[in-house]
């Protein structure tokens, strides 16, 4: 863990050198891709979730293996988000709600169509990640 900046700074009767008197305050400035991918996580969250209940109404138990599949995956989802929320409140950015766009599709008639819509999905959270990931080179803020 990372001290709050208010403690980097040495009391005034300290001996220190005057340039630890000087108070470092780092700003974050959180772009709009933070919170965009913060809603694709939970966007996918959603998905997950409503492939298990579709897949959970059929009567073949492979889907409903699939369904707790989707479940777990939905957790994991929903943990991402929440954790993604929390590192921004924690280092001073703030989280806004954008819109979670609806699917396309709304029942999967097999776990192969819902494995694949599922792929899909992973391939786009993975490409915002690296785009994430690349964010603080191209504005050169290396706290983002």
């Amino acid at each position: 863990m990372f001290a709050p900046a208010a403690a980097l700074v040495a009391p005034s009767s300290s001996k220190m050198p005057s340039r630890w008197s000087v108070t470092s305050q780092v700003h974050q400035h959180y772009h709009h891709e933070c919170n965009s991918h913060a809603a694709l996580e939970l966007h996918a969250s959603f998905q997950c979730l409503a492939r298990a209940c579709s897949l959970h109404h059929h009567h073949d138990v492979a889907l409903q293996r699939f369904s707790c599949f989707f479940r777990l995956h939905s957790q994991e989802h929903s943990e991402t988000t929440e954790s993604l929320m929390l590192l921004q409140n924690r280092r001073g950015g703030s989280f806004s709600f954008l819109d979670i766009r609806n699917s396309e599709t709304q029942e999967w008639e097999s776990g192969l169509q819902a494995m694949q819509d599922t792929l899909h999905l992973e391939k786009c959270i993975n490409q915002s990640l690296l785009n994430l990931h690349q964010l603080p080179t191209d504005t050169s803020n290396a706290h983002l």
